[in-house]
């Protein structure tokens, strides 16, 4: 029996270890104050390692990854469509539109035949993102338009 509790308490020594190390590990900055880029998105870092990407676009990836990556790809269909030849679709010209339909997909869905399609098509409803910014959807779009075009030997279905 003692030995039992000799292992339980060794074992909650180590789990406390790696716990305080992981703690430790996700305060260290992984860029430098001077990395960091004053285009009105927080926690945005200079597009330096995308040298493709301007100051927006680059933050449009950050956002595409954080809100769209999941259901998102950019070039080819997943839970979603693939983004890119989304935004070529004439349906989302005018950029109101597109954040009407982002901020509330249920709402826009009911007076849209288009995206009651996506909704077929693809078997789920987008997820709403009301608290969005029109800042924070240009560049999403800016990213996408920018990586598009850098690719444009990729086909778009």
């Amino acid at each position: 029996m003692n030995r039992q509790v000799g292992y339980i308490a060794y074992a909650y020594v180590i789990l406390t270890g790696i716990a305080l190390s992981c703690l430790v590990i996700s305060k260290i900055p992984l860029g430098s104050s001077e990395e960091k880029s004053n285009d009105g998105f927080p926690g945005t870092v200079s597009p330096s390692a995308n040298p493709g990407l301007s100051g927006k676009a680059y933050a449009g990836k950050s956002l595409f990854q954080s809100k769209c990556g999941s259901c998102h790809t950019l070039f080819k269909d997943m839970t979603g469509p693939g983004l890119a030849s989304a935004l070529k679709s004439e349906r989302w010209t005018d950029r109101k539109q597109l954040y009407k339909w982002i901020r509330n997909p249920e709402g826009f869905m009911k007076t849209d035949s288009y995206t009651r399609e996506l909704k077929k098509q693809f078997g789920s409803l987008m997820t709403a993102f009301p608290n969005i910014t029109d800042e924070e959807i240009d560049a999403i779009v800016d990213y996408i338009t920018t990586t598009t075009t850098a690719n444009s030997n990729i086909a778009v279905p």
